[in-house]
């Protein structure tokens, strides 16, 4: 039997609020709801919406509750729907018909061919992690529709083999792969991923109509949603963007120098201390993140970051001279 991607225990899942003796299939259905924005085939405009509805009618004749909806974060995010009121004695909590409450898993599908293309234009691809990472779901699944080394050209497997490996290790995504080149083995893990949450939800006892633990309503999740993509872009953060730019710099480098030099003007007059060329070159050598099994930057990526973002075009005029970024 096919172990269910998604089904390995999580000892801190949350579930919405249940009255004492209550069980969670007295109360709730699981609804997997698909972005509606989501392409699975049959070109563009009405083709494309036709062909989900295809792929979630052979769901629902499955079993399976899927609805489409535009999400706010993500392209498959499960929720359980109340199906009855009821209230807690005393003036406790309450919840009323149809209530959603958004479970722990939040699940991202890219192509390998959108995956590089997001990889290509980085800040749209950190800004989509940024979002999953911040979407208050602690399980967040990456799925990787088709076949790395099918790409012709070994830059590119590099590259993205590369990115789901921070995906993984860096933001601690749950990866997920397909090998198909249609979308048949995606709606399969889909129907096996939701049968998982199913059954997670039904094994776990009440969490209470009070636990600080219950899952938040949907609202609450939309509203935490829009607020994260609010939040004001700090210089540290679009520095590190511009660092994540630098071939051959991962997450954790970028991360780690712009700890040690927050703006690219602090980088700026550090090299302008320097003594030479070469001192330049190796000045971040040694900078490591913040954690105890954070590695250092190294060399090679120190002279690339010098050489890309700051040595200036041409033969420099002296020793000192640290010509580009410089805000």
């Amino acid at each position: 039997v096919e172990e269910a991607p998604g089904s390995r225990c999580f000892p801190s899942l949350s579930l919405p609020p249940l009255l004492p003796g209550s069980s969670f299939e007295a109360c709730y259905r699981v609804v997997a709801l698909v972005d509606a924005r989501e392409h699975f085939g049959g070109g563009s405009g009405g083709g494309r919406g036709e062909a989900l509805r295809g792929h979630m009618d052979a769901l629902r004749a499955r079993g399976l509750r899927v609805e489409e909806r535009t999400l706010p974060v993500g392209d498959v995010v499960w929720v359980a729907r109340a199906t009855q009121a009821w209230s807690e004695s005393g003036g406790g909590g309450s919840v009323d018909p149809g209530t959603e409450f958004v479970l722990d898993w939040v699940l991202e599908r890219k192509s390998v061919t959108d995956l590089l293309a997001s990889i290509r234009g980085r800040a749209r691809f950190a800004t989509q992690k940024k979002a999953l990472a911040q979407c208050g779901r602690p399980n967040v699944l990456f799925l990787l529709e088709g076949d790395v080394d099918t790409l012709s050209n070994a830059s590119d497997q590099k590259a993205i083999k590369t990115a789901i490996a921070e995906c993984e290790f860096v933001h601690g995504f749950q990866v997920l792969r397909t090998r198909g080149t249609g979308y048949q083995d995606t709606f399969r893990r889909l129907q096996i991923l939701t049968q998982a949450v199913e059954a997670q939800c039904r094994a776990r006892p009440s969490s209470g109509a009070t636990s600080p633990r219950a899952c938040p309503t949907w609202a609450e999740f939309v509203d935490r949603v829009t607020a994260a993509r609010r939040e004001v872009v700090t210089l540290q953060d679009m520095w590190t963007c511009m660092l994540g730019t630098v071939s051959g710099v991962g997450a954790e480098a970028a991360r780690a120098v712009a700890a040690a030099y927050p703006t690219p003007r602090a980088l700026h007059l550090a090299y302008a201390a320097c003594g030479s060329v070469e001192q330049k070159k190796a000045l971040l050598a040694d900078v490591a993140g913040q954690s105890r099994a954070a590695r250092r930057v190294g060399a090679e990526v120190s002279r690339r970051v010098f050489d890309d973002l700051f040595a200036a075009p041409g033969p420099p005029a002296s020793g000192n001279d640290a010509g580009g970024v410089v805000l």
